[in-house]
């Protein structure tokens, strides 16, 4: 009787651990697509990391040369005023009359002759 119930046993344990080791393979089969899906994530993430770094450097030139423009711009403002200033002294050394171009008297009655003039051509009502 004994050699009968002990390759019953063993034909039950090799039963158990035959199902054991399908489990554990469906188990490292979905551990490795686990796998490769985690480190497809990981590719993906550092690409857009890449390019949200490049997007920064480019924020940062961008800024750069904003700051660059609006320096050359207040030089420019700045040396036109210069210029300004040494026309001027030019033109008193010269004995120019400096006084204002046009009056509030004078641009009102050049508006009015401008008027005038449009409504007799007929492109002023």
């Amino acid at each position: 009787m004994l050699p009968t119930e002990l390759s019953t046993i063993w034909l039950i344990a090799a039963g158990f651990l035959t199902v054991f080791c399908g489990a554990c393979v469906v188990w490292l089969v979905q551990l490795a697509q686990y796998c490769r899906s985690a480190v497809e994530f990981v590719e993906n993430q550092n690409k857009r990391a890449v390019s949200l770094r490049r997007i920064a450097d480019l924020e940062t030139t961008c800024t750069e040369l904003l700051d660059s423009y609006n320096s050359l711009l207040d030089s420019h403002k700045k040396l036109r005023s210069r210029i300004g200033m040494r026309n001027i002294r030019k033109s008193r050394e010269n004995g120019a009359d400096l006084t204002p171009m046009s009056s509030d008297a004078d641009k009102s009655a050049y508006k009015a002759t401008l008027r005038a003039k449009l409504r007799s051509t007929g492109q002023l009502r």
